[in-house]
């Protein structure tokens, strides 16, 4: 027979579950309840994807690169709706073209042959320097810059690498002679002109300093010299306008390395890259207004 001691705490055991199961349920429904208030206020709170698309564009319109506006494009698909006319002009509007053909056929290849991407294009920058051989030959150059520069002490390993980045740059003009001086960059601007619709402005520059055209190995060849910098102006060693014999399609008047100007007999008309200029726009039809600039 069970004591009146063993009936009592039995009795508190029994009392003391239930309450315990009674405050487990209250504690489990109160935090429930915490949860979707907190959920709901979650839904409730916006988020970047919420934005306006007026912010949307007032940002993407700040930044500085297609590659930045097109990762805005990755968030979700509302944001690929929203930015894609301005991802659009900021692939073509305001590139800048170098004179040279590789240039010129990745802009035309984006432009294609419709006018869904010219339409985008305002303003086109164009270098008025491309690959040129030096006048008095590349050791009177070398020597130049050395007096503009102030006194250079050239290693033997630097020599190497000028001797590199000058037989870089005599192959290189030769890949460039056909595009330059047989009027194939005149006929490549007046195309992409024409698949311009609405351009503007073309803005007409000549090469920084330190700046180079692309496509041939000799500038990442003198980043290895000793006394290399950012803005070491090899412009002159390098680069130039170019001139041509429009008749021949080559060149038939230039400057020997004693400084007298050579002209074939029979010579015809030269031009520069002013004269391409001219007959491009002519040629294209543009209204665009031409503006020089540094």
């Amino acid at each position: 027979m069970a004591t009146i001691h063993t009936l009592l705490r039995n009795a508190n055991a029994v009392n003391f579950t239930a309450k315990f199961t009674d405050v487990t349920k209250v504690t489990k429904v109160k935090d429930e309840t915490e949860e979707s208030e907190t959920d709901a206020a979650k839904a409730n709170t916006p988020s970047m994807t919420d934005l306006p698309a007026e912010l949307i564009l007032d940002i993407v319109e700040l930044m500085d690169s297609a590659a930045d506006v097109g990762k805005m494009r990755l968030i979700n698909k509302r944001f690929c709706t929203i930015v894609h006319e301005v991802f659009l002009k900021a692939l073509v509007d305001d590139r800048v073209v170098y004179p040279r053909y590789e240039c010129f056929s990745d802009f035309l290849s984006l432009l294609g042959d419709s006018y869904s991407m010219g339409v985008h294009v305002r303003t086109v920058t164009l270098v008025s320097e491309g690959l040129g051989a030096p006048e008095y030959g590349y050791s009177w150059a070398w020597e130049d810059l050395e007096n503009r520069e102030g006194e250079l002490e050239y290693t033997e390993e630097d020599v190497d690498i000028i001797n590199k980045a000058n037989r870089a740059h005599a192959m290189a003009l030769g890949d460039t002679d056909a595009f330059l001086n047989r009027g194939l960059y005149r006929t490549n601007l007046a195309l992409l002109l024409s698949r311009c619709p609405n351009l503007q402005t073309i803005k007409v520059r000549p090469l920084k300093a330190g700046e180079h055209v692309p496509g041939w190995e000799g500038p990442e060849l003198l980043k290895e010299v000793s006394f290399y910098k950012k803005d070491l102006n090899t412009n002159g060693i390098y680069y130039g306008d170019w001139k041509y014999d429009t008749v021949h399609r080559r060149v038939t008047v230039w400057v020997d390395e004693y400084g007298e100007e050579m002209v074939e007999d029979n010579a015809g008309p030269q031009a520069s890259f002013r004269d391409d200029l001219v007959s491009a726009i002519q040629s294209s039809g543009t209204l665009a207004e031409t503006v020089d600039v540094e």
